[in-house]
């Protein structure tokens, strides 16, 4: 009684204990899911703060990009309106003036040359009726006088010579005409020549003032340092990154031992007020409370020291952050300047396109102008023949005048002014003809001229009236570019602006993050001394009442034998160990019962399926042996069948039935080898040895067990002791036995070879 007495008021202390540990440990609990609350709901924030800054971080990138493009447009137009403007309009205009002049003259030429033609075509007409009279008058004049037929026929042969040369000379006046035709093309190709070649020495000019400006010698080269700037701004923002995450990571340790250093310090000041350590729950002493205090102090000092050296670290993290924030802008600035190299690049790239296009042409024209005076060559050697023409024909026209004088009366005199006149319309109407020709072609000539140059004048004005409006259009578009780009410098630094905010406010929340984390380390580190202790759930306001009730009614307790515990813990542990085989043995018992009730029902299921197959079996063979009635086997207990024995019943009409003992000897053996024979035939052995069992049998009995026998026979050895003719007559083998001087000897007889 005393010890269970004991036990109680231990129980209770201890309860107690475990009552202000379970107190204590739920409450840090609180504290910590408080924290780690905290915590997620901060690491939400600033996860959410992260991805408005990404997406801050993207928009201000699109802006620049979007600005740079804008800038690099605008350089563009400047560029192109500086360098092109003046030369492209005083270009177009001196053209256009120059083909005004050139269609004028042209028109005014071609209304003299119409008017010409006009004339000459009313003067031919004139003179082909004149020609058609003289014509007329000479052949009249023929007739009279016989003897110019001769000489007719030789100005004939002369005037063919004549008009031979006379084409030659013509061909010579067309080469002398396409000759002048073909120095006025010469001409035109080497002006525009001429400016194709000023063109070129333009935007050649214009190409080694830009490139002399740039970094780069090329497209690729603009890129490949772009991708480099690049690449390295993206270094420096990782390590921008990592030291402001590694600033963070130091910044949460020195929240930690800032809080050890406080946790600490309150232990110092409390220490010499309290009677209970608060670290190991224990008396305190003097000594204890020296140690205790001066353990305080070391962690204090420690401490002290790690966060100086992690202090260090941050302002050494602070000062390179300055020096990659240095270097960021110097990169930026540098890419701006890339950009807008490879902007002047491209455009270079333009203008040699241009340029090329442009040498292009100028080659084609010289081929041209080439082509053009090897014609010329060739048509003015052609026209140094003019001399020995000229003489030939001077010649044979004299030779004409010869023969035409060669006349003694005034008839020939009068036939020869008439031929000489006719001759001499005929030359006017080949010059006119040949005028015609030339007007003609020269009309047709400066129609195509005219049509190619008004064709050339439009363009040009067209060329012009676009440049005006081209240029016009630049100027708005700039304008336009220029409201676009201070409206994105205005967005960029809103958007720089709210980044900066954004930074702030992620950095003050990882702060926070780091500050929470330092507590709830603190209090993981406390709650350490609470492992297992089970977690009570409540208010922090009804857990410390409930603690400071606990702590209460422990200070009131007296002494505690706490050994009564291990006393009453120790029998109570040999108490249940003997229980626990008492136990095991009724477990092991049942267990035994339960395979019995098992073998028991199995053997009951084998013995009555056997039952059944030897009871038809038996009914079956007795049916055969005997006509007395029918025979089966019965259960005496059926309840219990294992209690008592198998009776054989004999029913011989409805509802009567026959005991066993009442029959006769013979009929007890039919019922018997029934039986035997049921059996044989449900689990038949090797051989069978029956010894005289037809003894008690009549010769009808006899007759029918012999039947039966053969039928076993079938299946199996049997070896029957017999005296009866019916059961010998159904052997395969007969052994004979006789004794003689008291030796028994045997006789074997194949029944086959009876």
């Amino acid at each position: 009684k005393n010890l269970e007495e004991e036990r109680k008021q231990a129980l209770k202390f201890k309860e107690l204990e475990k009552t202000v540990k379970q107190c204590k440990a739920s409450i840090l609990k609180k504290n910590i899911d408080e924290k780690t609350k905290k915590i997620d709901e901060v690491s939400k924030e600033v996860g959410k703060n992260t991805s408005y800054k990404d997406k801050l971080k993207e928009e201000i990138s699109k802006v620049n990009k979007e600005t740079l493009a804008l800038e690099l447009r605008t350089n563009e137009i400047n560029q192109y309106i500086q360098k092109t403007t003046g030369f492209e309009r005083e270009s177009l205009n001196d053209e256009i003036t120059e083909l005004n002049v050139r269609v004028a003259s042209e028109r005014a030429r071609q209304e003299n040359f119409e008017k010409r033609l006009s004339e000459n075509q009313f003067r031919k007409s004139s003179l082909n009726q004149n020609l058609k009279e003289l014509e007329s008058e000479v052949e009249n004049l023929k007739r009279e006088s016989p003897k110019i037929s001769k000489r007719q026929s030789l100005l004939k042969e002369k005037k063919a010579e004549l008009d031979k040369i006379e084409a030659e000379r013509e061909q010579l006046f067309n080469a002398r005409t396409e000759i002048n035709s073909i120095k006025e093309r010469v001409r035109e190709k080497t002006k525009y020549l001429e400016k194709v070649s000023s063109e070129s020495k333009l935007i050649f000019g214009q190409i080694s003032r830009m490139s002399e400006e740039l970094s780069s010698k090329s497209i690729d080269e603009a890129e490949s340092e772009i991708k480099k700037i690049e690449s390295k701004l993206q270094q420096l923002e990782a390590i921008l990154d990592s030291n402001n995450n590694k600033k963070i990571e130091f910044g949460s340790k020195i929240s930690v031992i800032l809080s050890i250093i406080d946790r600490n310090n309150k232990v110092k000041e409390s220490i010499p007020k309290k009677d209970i350590c608060p670290i190991c729950q224990t008396k305190l002493t003097e000594s204890h409370k020296l140690h205790v205090i001066t353990g305080a102090e070391s962690k204090i000092k420690e401490s002290q020291a790690q966060r100086l050296s992690l202090q260090s670290k941050i302002d050494e993290i602070n000062s390179k952050n300055l020096e990659i924030k240095d270097s960021l802008k110097s990169l930026e600035d540098t890419l701006k300047r890339r950009n807008n190299e490879l902007g002047v690049l491209r455009n270079i790239e333009d203008k040699k396109e241009i340029m090329k296009k442009l040498v292009e042409d100028e080659k084609q024209i010289k081929q041209e102008i080439e082509k053009l005076d090897q014609k010329q060559n060739f048509l003015s050697n052609k026209a140094n023949h003019k001399d020995s023409i000229e003489e030939k024909y001077n010649k044979l026209f004299f030779e004409m005048q010869e023969l035409s004088s060669r006349t003694d009366d005034n008839l020939d005199t009068t036939i020869l002014y008439k031929e000489r006149e006719i001759e001499s319309v005929r030359n006017v109407l080949k010059s006119i003809d040949k005028d015609e020709i030339e007007i003609k072609s020269e009309l047709g000539r400066m129609s195509e001229q005219i049509s190619l140059d008004e064709k050339e004048l439009e363009k040009k004005e067209a060329d012009l009236e676009e440049l005006s409006e081209k240029f016009q259009k630049l100027f708005d578009e700039r304008t336009q570019i220029q409201e676009k780009i201070k409206d994105k410098n205005i967005l960029l630094v809103n958007k720089q602006n709210a980044l900066g905010r954004i930074d702030e406010i992620i950095n003050n929340l990882r702060i926070d993050i780091a500050r929470v984390s330092a507590e709830k380390e603190s209090l993981d580190y406390e709650i350490k001394e609470f492992h297992g202790v089970e977690i009570i759930q409540g208010s922090v306001q009804f857990l410390q009442e409930r603690m400071k009730k606990a702590e209460q009614t422990l200070a009131t307790i007296g002494s505690v034998n706490m050994r009564a515990l291990e006393t009453y813990d120790a029998i109570k542990k040999e108490y249940e160990e003997i229980y626990k085989k008492v136990e095991q043995l009724e477990k092991e018992r049942d267990q035994i019962l339960a395979v019995i009730a098992e073998i028991d029902n199995k053997k009951k299921k084998t013995f009555m399926k056997t039952f059944k197959a030897i009871n038809e079996l038996f009914t079956r063979n007795f049916s055969q042996l005997s006509t007395k009635g029918r025979a089966f086997l019965e259960i005496e207990n059926p309840e219990n069948m294992f209690e008592g024995g198998i009776n054989i019943a004999i029913k011989v009409a409805k509802g009567k039935y026959l005991d066993i003992t009442s029959l006769s000897g013979g009929e007890k053996t039919l019922v018997a080898l029934s039986l035997i024979f049921a059996i044989q035939e449900f689990n038949p052995y090797a051989f069978y040895i029956l010894d005289e069992i037809d003894a008690a049998l009549d010769k009808r009995n006899s007759e029918l067990l012999a039947n039966l026998l053969k039928k076993y026979i079938k299946t199996g050895q049997y070896i029957i002791i017999s005296h009866n003719d019916s059961i010998i007559s159904g052997a395969d083998i007969l052994y004979g036995v006789s004794m003689n001087n008291g030796i028994s000897k045997t006789l074997s007889l194949e029944v086959k070879e009876v």
